[in-house]
């Protein structure tokens, strides 16, 4: 795959689709994708109404494979990590990028505890 899906995100650069792991009416709501540097970032769009908005997290291997292998929840997965980037896109298209702590993170954005990749 390896298209570009988001471009100068803070603190990350651009980040090209490896693999769409969920979708919903053909748009990738939970994603994995890499940087110029090959590190793995799993990705999950919270909101698609107003504004499209995207968690994005690095995701290690032992992550990915405990994911992949249904051994952690999607919840968990995005939690392992202390700091998680938002992306917003409004309307118009106009992209920003901001890092947030963990412990910022409105609950809701997450999926529920317990749900694991089919």
């Amino acid at each position: 795959m390896n298209d570009l899906c988001f471009e100068n995100i803070k603190k990350i650069g651009n980040l090209y689709l490896i693999q769409i792991l969920l979708e919903f009416e053909n748009e990738p709501i939970l994603f994995l994708c890499h940087d110029e540097n090959q590190k793995k970032y799993l990705c999950l769009c919270s909101e698609i109404r107003k504004e499209q908005k995207w968690i994005i997290v690095e995701c290690k291997q032992k992550a990915l494979s405990e994911l992949l292998s249904k051994e952690i929840d999607i919840r968990t997965a995005f939690l392992k990590e202390r700091e998680l980037t938002i992306v917003k896109k409004d309307l118009v298209g106009k992209e920003e990028s901001f890092v947030i702590n963990q412990n910022q993170i409105d609950e809701l954005n997450l999926p529920k505890e317990g749900i694991y990749l089919k």
